[in-house]
């Protein structure tokens, strides 16, 4: 666990569908946008479906071998991804793939460290990130230790937690 982080914790929000968590994202954004004196314009957010983000990563991974780079190749797209947008944020965060599972945990260690900050939604706890009826995907062990870093690097906040009633009343 690193003690010092270039950035302020993101924000994890889960609940069922319909309980407003592309719209609480969508209002961050337009507010940090807004933000009299602040130096963060729409061109350094990066807001997009999770899992076009991830084929993304994909990509340029697959492109930097084609053009020849040889060593750790996620590291070098973290880099790139934050220099691009260090806002990072993610509608319905959710791990099908295996590939996906094997590189988040160096990938978003690399985003964290270099000052990236991400806000995600999801229909899933982050424990339940990765697991289909119950059980974890193929390598769940090695998953794992992502859980903890999302964890430590979000506010999680659960949506479900909020009562309809406290929705009518507020």
């Amino acid at each position: 666990r690193r003690s010092e982080w270039r950035a302020p914790k993101g924000v994890y929000l889960y609940g069922n569908v319909g309980t407003g968590k592309t719209m609480i994202m969508d209002l961050f954004v337009d507010t940090l946008c807004e933000v009299p004196d602040s130096s963060t314009d729409r061109s350094k957010i990066r807001r997009t479906h999770f899992h076009r983000f991830m084929l993304d990563v994909h990509k340029r991974i697959h492109a930097l071998r084609n053009e020849g780079h040889r060593g750790d190749l996620v590291t070098t797209v973290a880099r790139q991804l934050v220099n691009e947008s260090p806002f990072l944020c993610f509608d319905e965060f959710q791990v099908t793939d295996v590939a996906d599972a094997m590189i988040l945990q160096r990938l978003f260690s690399i985003i964290y460290s270099h000052g990236g900050v991400v806000f995600a939604t999801s229909n899933r706890a982050p424990k339940e990130l990765y697991r289909v009826r119950g059980r974890g995907g193929l390598n769940y062990d090695l998953f794992r230790p992502f859980i903890g870093l999302l964890a430590e690097r979000s506010e999680v906040i659960d949506l479900d937690a909020v009562s309809e009633r406290e929705y009518i009343d507020y």
